[in-house]
């Protein structure tokens, strides 16, 4: 049985994979954590009896297994969908208009939850004051509009 520093190779898997885990904790993704689990279920190969070049081979296929299966469930499941802020958030937002568009303004401006934004239509149609419309994109720090039907 291979040693190292007077512990069995099992023992410096087992090692190994749980100062992994831990360093999960500090860094945020569950790359270190699939080695971890690898470097865990490793483990089992090495109290067989397996020989070290074997174990080196295992940890990199379960490594491979890990990142490819594991982690996008992992990070689907504990980190969620990713939240929109900003002008993202406005997208898809409906409200009325305070001020007109006409042919001759390019936009207009219009106050969204207390901050002041420009608006364009998609379309460069005229749209009375008072207009429905929906926010469909942006364009830089400009939000683009449609009227709603």
């Amino acid at each position: 049985m291979d040693v190292i520093m007077g512990l069995p190779i099992w023992q410096c898997w087992i090692i190994l994979g749980l100062v992994l885990l831990i360093l999960e904790l500090f860094i945020s993704g569950f790359l270190v954590a699939c080695f971890g689990i690898s470097a865990m279920l490793t483990t089992v190969v090495a109290g067989l009896g397996g020989s070290f070049t074997l174990q080196l081979i295992v940890f990199g296929v379960l490594n491979i297994l890990c990142l490819y299966l594991l982690r996008p469930v992992l990070q689907k499941h504990f980190m969620g969908e990713e939240v929109k802020s900003c002008v993202d958030a406005l997208i898809g937002k409906e409200l009325k208009l305070q001020e007109a568009f006409s042919g001759d303004k390019e936009f207009c401006e219009q106050k969204i939850n207390g901050d002041i934004w420009r608006m364009r239509t998609k379309s460069g149609e005229d749209l009375p004051a008072g207009t429905s419309v929906r926010v469909v994109e942006r364009d830089g720090l400009t939000l683009v509009v449609e009227p709603l039907a």
